[in-house]
Formats: C-alpha cells, sequence, structure tokens
C-alpha cells in the first residue's frame, strides 16, 4: 500500500521548459489522473508506473501519448509562509493536527466540492483539454476517485465531442456494472493493459482497423446492449514490456503552462501476489494470484537507465510482495551490493517471507526501509480477514526487522465487519509491543473486487455510502458491534493515535 509516500504535500518541481510541441503539444491520446487529494490541497506526484508503461507500449506502435496529472495542488505562497512559520513555532510540527486526521476531517470536503463546475481545478482540466486536443482521452479510475473520473467525463463531452473515452484502472475491472451505466464512457478496459490498449487505440485511431468484438479485454456498448469481450491472456514475460515512458507526465502551471513532472524513483519488479486477504482486490485486478516476476537482470538495466540519465540514487519498489521470491531477492542485493553500492531503496514484504538472513543481506544491499501489513492484533480478525498470519509469528519476526537495523513501517487496519472495540485497542497496543519505526492505521473499506465486499453485499450492508470510503474515512462503519457514533470517535481516536506515534 505504501501510503506514505501518495499523501506527501505538494513538492517544489524543479522549474523546467514548458512541454511544447510548436505552440500547443498535440498526442493521440491522452491519459488522465482524475484529481482526487486536490480538494484537500494535497498532491498525487508519485509515477503512475501502470500508465508510463501504456505509453511506452503505444509509443513502440507509433501512437503518441502524455499523461496529464491534473492532482497536483499549487500551494498559494501565502500558504505557505504560514505552514513554515506554524513548524518553527511548533518545532517542526505540522499546521494540520496531523496527518491521518487531518484528512479523515478534511475528506467530506472532496465530496462536497468535486461536482462544483466552478472548482479552479475543472477549468484547469478544461484548459488542458483545449491546448492539447487529443484523439482519445483514457482515465485511469479508482474506486475511491469515480466520482471525479465522471465528472472528467462530463468535460469531455463538452469540449471534446465525439472523441472515444476509455477508463481503465482498478475500477474498470473490479466495478464495471456501475461504469457502463454512466452515460458518456465508451469503452472499459479490464486486467492487464499493455496489449489491450495498443489494440483498441489502434482501432480507434484507424478508420480500417478490424472489428471491436475482437479485441480481448475490452468492454463497451453496441446500442442499448453492454457487450464483454473475453479477457485477454496476461503477459507470461514481463521482460518484454518496455520501460515506463518517464518524461510523459505534465501538469498545469498557475502561468498555462504545461510542465513536466518527473519522479524517477519508482519501480514495479512483479505483478499479482498469491495471498488471499479478503480486503484486498489485487487478484480481481489482475485476474489471477499467480505473480508474475521480471527477471533481476531487466531490473538492474531500468536501475541503469534511471542512474544514467536522470542521476537517480533512491529507488520504491511497488511490488504487491517484493519479497515473493526469495532466491531473487538474494540475487537482486548481491548485484546491488557489487555493482551499484551507491543505491538506496524501500520495499514492501510479508513479515512471514523474511528472516534474519535476509533482511541482513537486503541491508548490506542498501535497504532502507521495510513496510509490512500486520493489519491487526488480534489472532481472531487474522484469522477472520485471510491473513495467514499468527500474533506470535508477527512478535518474533518484529525482533528479527528490529535487530537488522532497517527501519519498519507496519500498516494497519481498523473496522473489519465483527470487530470489536477491545480488538481495535488491542491492535493500537500490539504497536507499542512491536515498536515499528512508522506505523501507517487505515479505516477498512469494501472494494469491489474483495471477498468483504462480496460478503457484506449479499448482507444488504453496501449501499452508495460505501463509495465515500477510504482507507482516513471514518464515517462509514462496518463492524456491526458499535453504533455509527462510536466507532467515528475511535477511529479518530486512533488515527490520532498514529500521528502522534510517527511524530514522536
Amino acid at each position: 500500500m505504501m501510503h506514505a509516500s501518495a499523501l506527501d504535500g505538494a513538492k517544489e518541481h524543479e522549474k523546467e521548459p514548458p512541454m511544447t510541441r510548436g505552440s500547443d503539444p498535440k498526442v493521440d491520446v491522452l491519459f488522465v489522473i482524475p484529481p482526487l487529494l486536490r480538494f484537500v490541497e494535497r498532491s498525487s506526484s508519485s509515477f503512475p508506473l501502470g500508465l508510463g508503461y501504456l505509453v511506452s507500449s503505444l509509443g513502440e506502435a507509433g501512437i503518441t501519448a502524455r499523461i496529464y496529472n491534473a492532482d497536483v495542488y499549487r500551494e498559494p505562497h501565502g500558504h505557505r509562509i504560514m505552514r513554515f512559520i506554524s513548524r518553527l513555532i511548533n518545532r517542526h510540527i505540522p499546521l494540520f493536527e496531523g496527518d491521518n486526521v487531518d484528512f479523515a476531517k478534511r475528506w467530506p470536503d472532496y465530496h462536497q466540492e468535486v461536482n462544483n463546475p466552478y472548482h479552479d481545478v475543472w477549468q484547469d482540466v478544461e484548459i488542458v483539454f483545449k491546448k492539447i486536443q487529443p484523439r482519445i482521452i483514457a482515465i485511469s479510475s479508482k474506486i475511491v476517485d469515480l466520482p471525479s473520473t465522471l465528472f472528467v467525463v462530463s468535460i469531455v463531452k463538452r469540449v471534446l465531442p465525439g472523441i472515444p473515452i476509455i477508463i481503465g484502472g482498478p475500477s474498470a475491472s473490479t466495478f464495471s456494472d456501475y461504469l457502463m451505466k454512466q452515460e458518456g464512457i465508451d469503452y472499459l478496459v479490464y486486467g492487464e493493459g499493455e496489449e489491450t490498449v495498443t489494440e483498441l487505440c489502434t482501432h480507434l485511431l484507424t478508420p480500417k482497423g478490424h472489428s471491436t468484438d475482437r479485441i480481448q479485454g475490452i468492454i463497451y456498448r453496441a446500442g442499448d446492449t453492454t457487450i464483454r469481450n473475453p479477457p485477454r491472456h496476461l503477459i507470461p514475460n514481463l521482460d518484454t514490456i518496455p520501460f515506463p515512458d518517464r518524461e510523459s507526465m505534465f501538469y498545469l502551471e498557475r502561468s498555462g503552462e504545461l510542465l513536466p513532472l518527473r519522479e524517477n524513483q519508482d519501480i514495479l519488479g512483479s505483478r499479482g501476489c498469491p495471498y488471499m486477504c479478503k480486503f484486498c482486490c489485487v487478484a480481481s485486478v489482475w485476474g489471477s494470484r499467480k505473480p508474475r516476476l521480471r527477471s533481476v537482470e531487466n531490473i538492474l538495466r531500468e536501475i541503469i537507465f534511471l542512474k544514467t540519465k536522470y542521476g537517480q540514487r533512491f529507488f520504491i519498489f511497488w511490488d504487491e510482495l517484493f519479497t515473493i521470491n526469495r532466491n531473487r531477492v538474494v540475487e537482486l542485493c548481491e548485484r546491488l551490493q557489487k555493482d551499484h553500492p551507491d543505491v538506496t531503496w524501500m520495499c514492501e514484504g510479508r513479515i512471514d517471507t523474511i528472516d534474519k538472513a535476509l533482511l541482513e543481506i537486503m541491508s548490506a544491499a542498501g535497504c532502507v526501509e521495510i513496510q509490512t501489513g500486520i493489519e491487526s492484533g488480534s489472532d481472531r480478525i487474522l484469522q477472520l480477514i485471510g491473513k495467514n498470519l499468527t500474533v506470535d509469528l508477527v512478535r518474533k519476526k518484529a525482533v528479527e526487522i528490529r535487530e537488522s537495523g532497517i527501519p519498519w513501517r507496519v500498516f494497519l487496519i481498523i473496522g473489519f465487519p465483527s470487530e470489536t472495540k477491545d480488538e481495535i485497542l488491542r491492535t493500537t497496543r500490539f504497536v507499542e509491543e512491536l515498536r515499528p519505526r512508522y506505523m501507517d492505521l487505515s479505516v477498512f473499506c469494501p472494494y469491489p473486487g474483495t471477498a468483504f465486499y462480496n460478503d457484506l453485499k449479499r448482507e444488504g450492508r453496501i449501499d452508495e455510502n460505501f463509495l465515500k470510503s477510504d482507507f482516513w474515512y471514518p464515517y462509514n462503519n462496518y463492524t456491526g458491534t458499535m453504533t455509527d457514533q462510536e466507532f467515528q470517535e475511535l477511529a479518530l481516536w486512533a488515527l490520532a493515535y498514529a500521528d502522534r506515534y510517527n511524530r514522536n
């Protein structure tokens, strides 16, 4: 999950020349990251690896593409000064109450403002569409940003009438029925996107392209009928996919310039996870639980490329489970230690896939943070959610991690169905015992494509309000053991606890 980097405040991007191809850049396909955090005065500026791979794949087919990040918040100068003064006065304590609590309290602002046509973010989106005049719009959508996705669709239909709109991302795979009921959406791409998007865009851009019904992995309309074509087979060898186009993302500056937004630390070394956690939709998105791994040689080539071209020395591995194959991790670490001793990196791993010897190897190879999903301090909850861990095992592994010297971040979730107040408090007390460097505490939300979503839907406990959920949203209560007010108070207390823990 790696929440921390996704919620970083607006970064000071280097002033680079505007993206220009003549006076206004023109592209065949414009990928859009819909605004979300911007409505609560934050930015999402990490590189979208999935979209970067799509841009590269389209490029190999002779199709030009760019990524418009509409979720970059440009903090007013006066606000930045106030934040700086506050941190000086409060010894570097953020202006907000704390990252988690502030986000939870401000999250309703997104739903209050997302359909406001006069919000400045929508003015920006319209400006970009008019400048670039793409031939296809493709929106990367998650469940949490569906309201924003649909507003982007409405702008496309008004500003660029007649051009095709493609929706991809997790929601296209896990919530397709809902999306196809929404006006203006022409195609969904579900499952793995590189081959499907390339084939679909080639078809849409070439008047004599073959029939849509032959393109695997898409959903579309034929009159009043929704057609779901057969799924596309996953790409067996990830090494065959070109590296993501790191120079394809941009944002709109106040001046009206389209400026590059370059983030070069993100790497994906594998796709998929074999485990069956009931709160996770990874298997539904990929259509498989079988993990596919890039070769060590292929990963190293990308690291060398990023070091050589951009001077990058720090990397984040965004694999769902970096430590899924021990031998591969050892091989990668040995190569990094030997050939790239100046590189540091962080990753996410299941706590039962690491051991003392492996941690020593990772540390020697430059690992500066490992993130693990603990989720709960209750054995009953760990069994309920399909985590296949025990509290005693976590305790033992925690000692090994601390002794390795690698800074350690844990992920926790509260508010699972049937979870009690005592079990939530037990989870927070468990953190004091484990003593990680950082903790990320989230509030349970039932994403489509997860076993919990299916269970709650069968029980009649899913309504439209679930769309407002996110990992920091304490206002939806699925426990069944507390009143809504009791859960909200407890959840806000737990989020504040996480803020205090990380601050200390």
